[in-house]
């Protein structure tokens, strides 16, 4: 059985696509829209070399208490309304994990302004 390291987590902001080129972290990935519960901020997409159930990526953010991280889809969204006068940057953990026995994750820090 192979098992490999799950190490590439591709972080797609609103509004920019990648055209299959490394991702390279800018000063701001996202900007976030203010006073809006829901609002979507970002796609996150991770792949994985394993196959079969290994190979199943489950998303997550930390803390969470700001933002909701879609397990499956890795959709980021705000989970309550952001205000820029309270905090003008917000710099969450996105983090992908693989479905092998002992799990692989990798996680980054994402900077977003308001």
């Amino acid at each position: 059985m192979s098992h490999q390291a799950l190490s590439e987590l591709h972080v797609i902001p609103q509004g920019q696509t990648i055209n299959g080129e490394y991702y390279h972290r800018p000063p701001v990935d996202s900007i976030v829209d203010e006073e809006i519960v829901d609002a979507f901020i970002m796609l996150v997409s991770a792949t994985d070399l394993d196959s079969g159930l290994n190979a199943m990526i489950t998303y997550s953010v930390i803390p969470d208490t700001q933002f909701a991280m879609d397990a499956t889809t890795g959709i980021l969204t705000t989970k309550m309304a952001l205000d820029r006068e309270v905090l003008s940057s917000y710099s969450p953990r996105i983090c992908a994990t693989d479905g092998g026995s002992p799990s692989n994750q990798v996680c980054q820090l994402k900077t977003m302004e308001c």
